[in-house]
């Protein structure tokens, strides 16, 4: 009984390990995500020559775009 609870307590342990892993690499993309989303709208509006009128929205949908596409690599890659 002892060793059950044991090995379930260290189960969990590793759970909680993989969670903050997980917490923590979603941090970090989503930071990467935005800085290269910010820096291809502003590429963007130089070439153009001023800011677009919309700005907030093209940003959101660059960076759902860019989202979408890193996790769903990050998922085929991880094989989950």
């Amino acid at each position: 009984m002892a060793t059950r609870f044991a090995n379930k307590k260290h189960e969990i342990m590793i759970h909680e390990d993989i969670l903050l892993m997980q917490i923590a690499s979603f941090l970090v993309v989503s930071i990467v995500l935005y800085w290269i989303s910010n820096k291809i709208i502003d590429l963007a509006e130089q070439a153009r020559g001023g800011r677009f009128e919309h700005r907030t929205i093209y940003f959101f949908f660059l960076l759902l775009s860019l989202s979408l596409a890193t996790f769903w690599v990050i998922r085929r890659l991880g094989g989950s």
